[in-house]
């Protein structure tokens, strides 16, 4: 309580009994009662007026219900851009792949190799 161990506890009581008396000792120790029935009252009061029903704030049950099933985790910025990468890349390799396909087609059809290019040019073949 307080940061304070249980025998500095009773050193503090003992330097307030022998500073205070008898008799404002126990007045003391009223007022101490006192006080702390009133915190326990307000305290008691609080948690009543705080454990209100959703129906009576205008709260449906479905909206309970989807706050219930919410999952936060779906928000996690390193998830969402670690996900929005992982898409990008897979676009690009798609892409990738296309090109690589589409090229192989095309060096089918006329090989722009060089070698191709010196043979052609020694048969005469301007293209």
């Amino acid at each position: 309580m307080f940061g304070i161990s249980g025998g500095e506890f009773l050193v503090i009581l003992l330097v307030a009994a022998l500073v205070l008396g008898p008799r404002n000792l126990a007045q003391a120790l009223r007022l101490l009662k006192s006080g702390l029935q009133k915190f326990q009252r307000w305290s008691q009061n609080l948690r009543q007026q705080s454990t209100v029903s959703p129906s009576a704030l205008g709260i449906r049950q479905e909206d309970i219900d989807i706050l219930g099933s919410f999952d936060s985790r779906e928000l996690d910025p390193r998830r969402m851009i670690r996900d929005a990468v992982q898409e990008e890349l897979q676009a690009w390799l798609a892409s990738a792949e296309a090109t690589q396909t589409n090229r192989q087609t095309t060096s089918e059809v006329s090989d722009p190799s060089p070698q191709t290019y010196l043979t052609n040019q020694k048969k005469g073949d301007p293209s």
